[in-house]
């Protein structure tokens, strides 16, 4: 039972109105039934159109803040709202699923020194091969390293070096504000706002990883777009800015205001491993390298997804999202990769 304990946070406008539809049918498919905040940024509102019934097993919170507002302050105004002791970002494109939600909740109640909880994630997109009408949904799972070291330095050092999302999981409510607050001042500088987001969750305690199918989310080409753009927000194309070194600068300097304020000042005999952390995360981000730990942990983690696979009602909620991302729209084009015009497996 989720009433009283979390809160969903959902930025969505009405130009989303097929991903918002979709969702909303699966929160109430799942029987979620804890609040939903809808964090309105759109031109028109929609809660004069009747989307949400009031027999939906959850609550609904609207907000409407237009398109003026910037995102940080959308989700840091909403979280403060939120009269629940756990929160989830939760966009309108991505599907939580509620047994794991409800297995988060309970074990963040149970252990004061985990800061965040979360199932395993899969990035999905529903495809359209080119001259195919037939709909193909393909699902890759994403890497979710577990991080329990005792001191906030040693789990950023060991993030830093193995990185995985640390963004869509449950949260208490305090952590999830201050993170927002913090990570306001990368609203410019988007190519450290994720790393800096996921970072800052581990300095603030222990995350744990529950074994079941926790999230799907809708697989858009975020890098390939950047990249056509050469946008100095995407990397390696941020190396290109004149003011990239600033950003690093920036970007040490908060985290080790998040680790003097966990009670890890750096110091002369910590300073090799936070220098090491902080260069570590952009070089994973550069170059996706991955150290001997990260090897060990990925290998792991890709037993425990083939073990889910093969169980019906794990594999279940896959077949589930795909048709829900089709209804939603999220359907993208595969172009032909190979010399004879063919398209090649899902990436």
């Amino acid at each position: 039972m989720l009433k009283d304990k979390l809160t969903l946070l959902m930025p969505t406008s009405i130009d989303r109105l097929p991903c918002f539809r979709a969702n909303l049918r699966h929160l109430e498919e799942e029987g979620f039934d804890g609040r939903l905040m809808v964090l309105d940024w759109g031109s028109k509102r929609l809660d004069e159109m009747g989307l949400w019934s009031a027999d939906a097993p959850y609550s609904v919170d609207y907000r409407y803040y237009g398109p003026q507002m910037p995102f940080h302050e959308r989700m840091r105004d909403g979280a403060a709202r939120a009269d629940t002791p756990y929160v989830l970002i939760c966009p309108d494109d991505d599907f939580f699923f509620i047994e794991t939600l409800n297995a988060c909740v309970g074990f963040l109640e149970a252990n004061r020194d985990f800061s965040a909880a979360q199932g395993v994630i899969y990035r999905a997109r529903v495809i359209r091969r080119r001259g195919e009408e037939k709909l193909q949904f393909a699902a890759l799972p994403e890497a979710v390293v577990e991080c329990r070291q005792p001191a906030p330095l040693e789990r950023l050092h060991f993030l830093a070096r193995n990185y995985s999302h640390w963004i869509y999981c449950v949260q208490r409510k305090e952590t999830l504000l201050e993170r927002l607050e913090c990570g306001a001042r990368f609203a410019d500088n988007l190519a450290f706002a994720e790393y800096y987001d996921t970072l800052f969750t581990v300095i603030k305690g222990k995350t744990h990883l529950i074994p079941s199918i926790g999230v799907v989310l809708s697989f858009p080409d975020t890098f390939a777009s950047g990249a056509q753009s050469r946008s100095y927000d995407c990397f390696p194309f941020a190396l290109h800015d004149p003011a990239f070194s600033g950003k690093y600068a920036q970007f040490r300097d908060e985290l080790g205001g998040a680790l003097a304020a966990s009670g890890q000042a750096v110091d002369d005999a910590s300073r090799e491993m936070f220098d090491d952390a902080a260069l570590g995360v952009m070089i994973w981000a550069l170059f996706e390298s991955r150290h001997n730990e990260s090897e060990s942990m990925l290998a792991a983690y890709s037993g425990l997804v083939a073990d889910l696979v093969k169980r019906g009602d794990e594999s279940a909620k896959l077949m589930k999202v795909g048709k829900l991302m089709k209804e939603a729209e999220l359907i993208h084009h595969e172009e032909p990769t190979s010399a004879d015009g063919s398209s090649g497996p899902a990436r």
